[in-house]
């Protein structure tokens, strides 16, 4: 914010010029003279290169942020209280980081573990966790920050707190919509569930589980086991 100000600025002042030119031009009659009209050209032409300076920069600063689909930096860090996908014993949970243990090392906690004798703190390597966005993305200001139709990702299945393959059917219309996803299941004919809405904090970019370890787990869908290796 407090590097968006001084550009803001300048752009109140801008529109601030033009009322006040505007103004005393038309206090001085009905008709407007060609240097005043000339006058007002500028001003306009003044007000619309400090806003587009500012647009642009909002877009720049948000491109460097972890805003919607726009994944966070490989060699960034990421901070203590922060959630993320982590993928813990052969499935991609939701987890709160608790501490960096070393460059490539992160302790984190499951947001279902409720043990009451004391937390349980798992060990992660950073390759296994996906930081969750910091922002929700306007679809319709910032479209480039959102998965679009079609797209496969990796997002939290409803009432759950673990994340599964999924396709995007539906991006948000809104800054407060949901994406429409369609889960990647077996046991039905297309191979993928019908499609649920999941916000946008909870829909990341798939990430693929290193071949070593995948396994077999149960569907978040029905009681049957699914094969990873086989659906990817």
């Amino acid at each position: 914010l407090d590097r968006v100000q001084p550009k803001h600025q300048k752009v109140t002042e801008s529109i601030r010029s033009i009322r006040s030119q505007g103004v005393r031009l038309m206090g001085s009659g009905p008709k407007m003279s060609q240097n005043s009209k000339t006058k007002m050209v500028v001003l306009y032409q003044a007000a619309q290169k400090q806003c587009e300076m500012e647009h642009s920069y909002l877009e720049q600063i948000l491109s460097d942020m972890q805003v919607g689909a726009i994944p966070q930096d490989s060699d960034e860090h990421i901070t203590e209280g922060d959630f993320v996908a982590a993928f813990v014993e052969d499935i991609w949970i939701l987890a709160e980081v608790k501490k960096q243990i070393s460059t490539y090392k992160y302790e984190v906690k499951d947001v279902d573990d409720d043990d009451e004798e004391g937390e349980k703190l798992l060990t992660v390597p950073t390759g296994r966790l996906i930081p969750l966005p910091h922002f929700r993305a306007d679809p319709r200001r910032h479209a480039h920050a959102l998965f679009p139709v079609g797209a496969i990702v990796l997002a939290l299945y409803p009432q759950t707190t673990c994340f599964y393959k999924g396709i995007v059917e539906s991006p948000p219309t809104g800054p407060n919509d949901d994406y429409l996803v369609a889960f990647e299941d077996s046991t039905f004919p297309s191979g993928y569930s019908p499609t649920l809405p999941v916000p946008q904090l909870y829909v990341l970019t798939h990430c693929e589980v290193p071949q070593q370890h995948r396994k077999r787990r149960k569907s978040p869908l029905s009681s049957d086991l699914t094969d990873e290796a086989q659906s990817d």
